[in-house]
């Protein structure tokens, strides 16, 4: 039995307000109170996929012919409806395209049409004229039971449904619906134009999801099935996905078969789907040697900073720490000049053999130097040194955070590198610099000037222990 319902209030002002109950304490419930909670989700969930999805076949539901050549299977798939609806053709179903009444019966998933002549209909169908095979969602009553009579008790017990079941009906249309009239393929660029604004769609004026087109013969029966003419999609990304590739869990698989080797993957390779023409080794962070990829080319003649800004950024997979690092991290890990001139791939890779991965270890001690250097330091480390923490030191002492270079004290330290403090007593650095200072100003700069050698000593300590290690 179908009982297809479908809400106005989806359609009503194009972006809906829609009502949940509320309950409250001694409230007289009804049907319809209970009933209003499924409307309110079912009606959001029709707006949502109307005005993101928009409405058309997701998958399946193609028609091919039956055995005999009146017969039609529409093969099970996914629909969006044009109100929103969900219409899942959970089988193929057979349908027999001569036994259709183009203005009344349909076949409907809820069971057989009922024919008050109780005869089989069969309409007349003109030859070489088109007609169109569509779909609806569609509602059947389900799973009967005794419904108790009234407070009197006079009425005997009555029978009412207590389940609705999403469905479809099939039907063969001699006309295409209204929102089938123009169809253009949108224009793809218009999904990301705002400058006009982007006004809601309106709502269609019919149910039906074309499926095909389909010709008939001067006896009746289907000679031509079209898929394409009128068939519209849905946009849908079921098909697209990533993948964190196997190559880089081979440490779980190699355990299992005792093969298990650590790798150094170069992503953007995989990704690329590329062979490497050479390798060098390194040492990874479990201490074992791994081979790493080299994927790049070098300019001959250009600086290692120039080369950098190319491929610095090209990331490697550590499958033993599971770790991805840039090559510019592997250059700064080895300490390379940023002005060191590269004649060819060799001169590129060279430094990294017999590299020690400590990357891990390196973003620890760069994240103690960022508290202690200024912007202006750190921007300097970066480009005359790549960042490599050993280097700290060499910098200007007036790089340390909190220390202006036109102050007093950074007058006083003038040119002197962070190293060159700290070699110092911390009492003959307090002494040199507020020898010269106001006497109304010597406290101040003495606590500023203990707190500027704590700093140098610990930007040192760090870069030795990186160093040393």
């Amino acid at each position: 039995m179908s009982d297809l319902k479908i809400s106005d209030r989806v359609c009503e002002g194009n972006v809906p307000g829609l009502e949940r109950t509320r309950f409250f304490p001694r409230q007289l419930v009804t049907p319809d109170d209970l009933t209003q909670d499924q409307i309110y989700f079912r009606d959001k969930h029709r707006r949502h996929n109307r005005m993101l999805h928009g409405w058309g076949v997701v998958c399946g539901a193609r028609v091919k012919p039956g055995k005999e050549r009146c017969d039609l299977v529409v093969e099970s798939g996914y629909i969006l409806g044009p109100y929103g609806d969900e219409i899942v053709i959970p089988d193929d179903v057979s349908f027999n395209a001569c036994k259709q009444d183009l203005d009344g019966n349909a076949y409907s998933a809820c069971g057989e049409p009922s024919d008050p002549w109780c005869r089989d209909v069969r309409a007349e169908r003109r030859p070489n004229q088109v007609y169109y095979l569509a779909v609806r969602y569609d509602e059947c009553r389900s799973r009967p039971v005794t419904a108790h009579a009234g407070e009197c008790g006079c009425s005997e017990p009555g029978c009412e449904y207590s389940r609705i079941r999403d469905s479809f009906t099939l039907k063969l249309l001699s006309e295409l619906p209204e929102s089938y009239r123009d169809m253009r393929m949108p224009n793809v660029t218009n999904l990301f134009r705002c400058s006009d604004g982007r006004p809601c769609p309106p709502c269609p004026d019919d149910p039906w999801v074309i499926l095909a087109d389909l010709t008939m013969g001067a006896d009746g029966a289907v000679e031509v099935i079209d898929c394409y003419a009128h068939r519209r999609y849905v946009v849908s990304f079921t098909g697209f996905y990533f993948m964190c590739r196997p190559d880089y869990r081979q440490k779980e698989i190699g355990a299992i078969a005792g093969t298990y080797r650590p790798m150094m993957v170069d992503l953007r390779a995989q990704a690329e789907n590329v062979t490497a023409a050479r390798s060098v080794s390194v040492r990874v962070a479990s201490g074992e040697w791994a081979a790493l990829p080299a994927h790049f080319t070098v300019q001959p003649g250009e600086t290692v900073s120039s080369f950098l800004v190319r491929e610095g950024d090209r990331p490697y997979y550590d499958t033993s720490a599971d770790e991805t690092y840039t090559l510019k991290e592997l250059y700064s890990l080895a300490g390379v000049r940023p002005d060191t001139v590269l004649y060819s791939d060799q001169d590129a890779l060279t430094p990294l053999e017999g590299l020690k991965l400590r990357v891990a270890d390196m973003r620890v001690v760069s994240e103690g130097l960022a508290g202690l250097l200024d912007e202006d330091g750190l921007q300097r480390l970066e480009k005359n040194y790549l960042g490599a923490p050993d280097a700290t030191a060499e910098l200007p002492a007036v790089n340390l955070r909190g220390l202006s270079a036109s102050s007093r004290l950074g007058k006083a330290v003038g040119r002197s590198s962070i190293a060159e403090i700290a070699a110092q007593p911390v009492e003959e650095f307090v002494k040199t610099a507020v020898s010269a200072a106001p006497a109304r100003e010597k406290t101040a700069i003495e606590t500023q000037a203990r707190e500027l050698w704590n700093s140098a000593k610990r930007v040192v300590r760090l870069g030795s222990t990186w160093k040393a290690g």
